[in-house]
């Protein structure tokens, strides 16, 4: 038993590198969340809409692009858009001009991950 004792002792020191090695295995590119996957969303004219962008990453620390079709969106100059720090766009009083595919793409230091929704307004 004295043995045992001393082996797992003798251990104790590697547990800082073990688990160090652990953590930077599970360190990777954003990934889909396919339960909180929206490809479609239909709203009327004037209408407030959320459009998500589900994506998870360890580290969590995303960066958001937003694009209609393949021109990104210039949240800079149209209020009317804005991301929120979880990649939600927000679109306050759509217009049918605002109907299309949106694709959002979530960027770490690991790679990217893009996923798209169409937005289709009632006008």
């Amino acid at each position: 038993m004295e043995n045992d004792l001393k082996s797992i002792l003798s251990l104790l020191p590697l547990i800082p590198f073990i688990c160090a090695a652990a953590a930077i295995n599970s360190l990777g590119p954003p990934r889909l969340i396919p339960e909180a996957y929206v490809m479609e969303r239909v709203v009327p004219e004037g209408a407030k809409v959320q459009l998500p962008c589900p994506v998870q990453a360890d580290p969590d620390t995303l960066f958001f692009e937003w694009y209609r079709g393949n021109e990104p969106l210039n949240i800079f100059h149209e209020d009317r858009f804005r991301v929120q720090s979880n990649g939600v766009l927000k679109i306050k009083s759509t217009v049918p001009q605002d109907s299309g595919v949106y694709i959002c793409r979530a960027v770490n230091g690991f790679g990217k991950v893009d996923t798209n929704v169409t937005l289709v307004v009632l006008g």
